[in-house]
């Protein structure tokens, strides 16, 4: 799994804030946020989806 570097995200001691959504995480080393994407690897707020496709939408086409 390819892990990069997330954006929006401030240390705070041995956790690190999510700053992304609302939500606003305080995530411990090891562990994932609430969106269980982004989690605290050593200090440094990661994600696992970068370049992965997260959301589909189908939209119906209404003909006239």
């Amino acid at each position: 799994m390819t892990s990069r570097e997330a954006l929006y995200y401030e240390p705070a001691g041995d956790t690190v804030r999510c700053l992304l959504c609302p939500h606003q995480c305080v995530i411990k080393e090891g562990h994932a946020g609430i969106c269980h994407v982004r989690r605290n690897e050593k200090g440094i707020l990661v994600t696992d989806i970068y370049g992965k496709l997260s959301a589909l939408h189908f939209a119906p086409v209404l003909l006239i």
